[in-house]
């Protein structure tokens, strides 16, 4: 899987109007590549620690993902 990168969030975000995006892939292997993107540095920090809670989160069992 090619990891997303800041470009692919900020495309989405231009593309839609948004003040930020946050992507999150699931690989075959379990892993979690991720990237945000905020419009400004101020949207950039928050979504930036946005991504680390959720990634966190993720890691640890808090946000279950129950893939068949």
């Amino acid at each position: 899987m090619k990891r997303p990168t800041i470009e692919d969030a900020k495309r989405l975000a231009k593309r839609d109007g948004l003040k930020g995006c946050i992507i999150i892939g699931f690989t075959e292997d379990d892993q979690l590549p991720m990237v945000s993107y905020g419009k400004d540095r101020a949207h950039c920090q928050c979504f930036g620690k946005v991504l680390d809670r959720i990634g966190e989160d993720l890691s640890s069992g808090v946000i279950p993902v129950d893939l068949p």
